[in-house]
């Protein structure tokens, strides 16, 4: 196990301007520099660079094959990097082995003791630690409660049903209090309305406790639901880091921009320039103003994302919002619930869908219809495609 140099002493770091950098380097609890991880001829992470916050809820979220579970074996100590380290409270942990790495992991399997009581797993922890007899009591009580679990300390994991066993599961990772806690999907072996009702409660608990929480799973609503910072990933790297309503709004690839959430992407050409936004003219007619990153120059071929709640749908021709508008030709109507979901298709084949709230329904319309998809700006982005 190796320490990180600190920087000389307080009084050098302030008289040198270093006191806030210093400061900013205390929030960071984990942190991966340049980690890639090859089996054989694969490599499966490439050069990952990754700073986790101090009591964040960080989200590694992507499709099967992205590198995600990887990334969470190695900062558990599971796995071991191929190049590049990992260090944890400031300590190079990169060849520590799992027990000794101040970390905690819960699975998609609970993996409780069958035999034991709910208190004896949550106790077993802090007990092999040679924790005293009354702190662990005090410690197993707490940590019980604050999973609503009091009342099931005496039962055995086999009578308590899969919420439950989470539960347990996670009083068991918390009570030694971790530097951070690794979650690998542990929501994906519960029935839909469970599995909504434990994401409010993953959260609950974080921000009760204020333990950092790195989150593995490919549910994009789970992500956007819990997590105070999301790492998009794909084939291996980071696509994109950030809060979960700037992934959402906006996205820095084509594949961040249709993997989260359901989007409409249409290949465009900038064709001019305002503050904050461009002008674009869409292939397969229509455009208008879009808001934009900067820097996309003239010419540049991009994708206009308009998500299907942001957009309006129309049967007069022409465009009388601030944004842009297009043609379509209705396909399908879908009842939801909900919403109602309006499948059309332009000329060029490409197909584009809108939701409606029930009050701002479309009557008179039916499949074979020409109607006019409008949008405002501030609801729209340009993603490049260099």
């Amino acid at each position: 196990m190796r320490v990180i140099p600190r920087q000389a002493s307080k009084a050098a770091q302030h008289h040198n301007g270093f006191t806030k950098m210093n400061r900013l380097e205390d929030d960071i609890v984990i942190r991966l520099e340049g980690v890639s991880k090859r089996y054989g001829d694969k490599e499966v992470l490439h050069a990952v660079d990754l700073d986790v916050r101090r009591g964040e809820f960080l989200t590694l979220l992507g499709p099967s094959g992205c590198g995600k579970t990887t990334t969470l074996k190695m900062i558990a100590g599971f796995e071991t990097p191929t190049t590049g380290r990992i260090v944890l409270d400031g300590v190079d942990v990169s060849e520590t082995p799992p027990y000794k790495r101040h970390l905690n992991t819960v699975f998609q399997q609970y993996a409780l003791f069958p035999h034991m009581s709910v208190y004896d797993n949550v106790a077993f922890g802090p007990r092999t630690t040679g924790v005293s007899r009354p702190q662990v009591h005090e410690r197993v009580v707490a940590t019980l409660a604050m999973v609503n679990m009091s009342d099931f300390a005496p039962k055995k994991p086999g009578q308590l049903s899969g919420g439950q066993q989470q539960r347990v599961a996670l009083a068991r990772a918390l009570v030694n209090n971790p530097s951070a806690l690794l979650l690998d999907e542990p929501l994906s072996a519960l029935d839909v309305k469970l599995r909504r009702q434990m994401q409010f409660e993953l959260k609950r608990i974080q921000t009760e406790v204020q333990t950092t929480f790195i989150f593995v799973t490919h549910d994009q609503d789970e992500a956007l639901t819990m997590s105070t910072r999301i790492a998009v990933m794909n084939e291996g790297r980071i696509d994109m880091l950030g809060a979960p309503e700037e992934i959402y709004k906006r996205p820095n690839t084509p594949f961040v921009a249709g993997f989260i959430g359901s989007a409409n992407l249409i290949p465009a050409r900038v064709s001019g320039q305002g503050a904050g936004e461009v002008r674009l003219e869409l292939e397969g007619g229509g455009g208008g103003a879009a808001a934009s990153p900067a820097g996309l120059p003239l010419g540049a071929r991009v994708l206009l994302m308009l998500r299907p709640e942001q957009i309006s749908l129309t049967a007069e021709a022409g465009s009388a919002c601030s944004g842009g508008s297009f043609s379509a030709r209705l396909a399908s109507v879908d009842f939801q619930g909900s919403i109602f979901r309006y499948a059309l298709r332009r000329d060029d084949g490409r197909e584009v869908v809108v939701t409606l709230l029930p009050q701002y329904q479309l009557t008179g319309v039916a499949p074979g219809d020409q109607l006019t998809v409008r949008w405002d700006s501030a609801h729209s982005w340009v993603v490049s495609t260099d």
